[in-house]
């Protein structure tokens, strides 16, 4: 069924049990507390904790919206999935604070951009899904540009990922999207760590894992011909006289 915008009292619980909610295009304010359940709960711009007493559990559910999910502590991932996605003419998504999902997924196919809270870590649990589509990136960027979002997917944890810009973004715990970025059909911009390393993690903050090549000097090279060279006579001289 459509809602009008939900807004949830200190003191007051909603719990959505295994039924399915369409917001309709409007915002979800959590002053209490709210519980995805085992639900669908969708259609939302923005979702807010408007109090320091305001919980949202995520249960086993799907929450879906277009715009910003305050996050922060009192959100309680449980094994559910956050979802943001195109629709409701949200002009970009964001995640306001550091926050822990279990499963976390941001799509678009018009090309729009999802914010991650510049000097905090989002971090996903269980898979991790950023996909844009040919032609329309799904740009990843910080609240604080030139200073570095943390993305923190846990070890053991899937992830899919095509058609992705990203810039001002550390990965941890495992690197995201290990190859070159044109494998993913993505792009690598400025201040990204552990996105499209080498395979072993090597070198995490350079496009495609390169490892660099040690640097010898301006007289390096000619002093490696020279000793080389002399390794040859040596060896030649050795052959003539034994």
């Amino acid at each position: 069924m459509a809602h009008a915008q939900i807004s949830i009292s200190p003191g007051s619980t909603w719990a959505l049990g295994g039924g399915t909610l369409d917001h309709g295009c409007t915002a979800l304010q959590v002053g209490g507390t709210a519980q995805v359940d085992g639900g669908q709960w969708t259609g939302m711009t923005d979702v807010a904790l408007t109090s320091a007493s305001g919980t949202l559990h995520g249960g086993s559910g799907v929450l879906a919206l277009s715009g910003q999910f305050g996050g922060g502590a009192g959100f309680v991932p449980g094994t559910g999935t956050v979802r943001m996605g195109d629709g409701c003419g949200s002009a970009g998504a964001g995640i306001g604070a550091a926050t822990s999902f279990y499963t976390f997924e941001a799509t678009t196919a018009q090309g729009r951009t999802l914010t991650l809270p510049a000097g905090a870590a989002v971090s996903i649990a269980q898979r991790l899904a950023l996909n844009g589509a040919p032609g329309q990136l799904l740009r990843v960027r910080s609240s604080s540009p030139g200073q570095a979002a943390i993305t923190a997917l846990q070890p053991g944890a899937s992830q899919s990922v095509a058609y992705v810009d990203v810039a001002d973004n550390h990965a941890t715990a495992q690197p995201i999207a290990p190859g070159p970025a044109a494998q993913y059909q993505s792009v690598q911009g400025g201040n990204v760590q552990q996105w499209f390393a080498g395979a072993g993690g090597n070198n995490p903050g350079t496009p495609g894992g390169a490892v660099p090549v040690p640097v010898l000097g301006p007289w390096g090279v000619p002093l490696l011909g020279a000793l080389l060279a002399g390794v040859a006579g040596w060896r030649t001289c050795r052959r003539r006289f034994f």
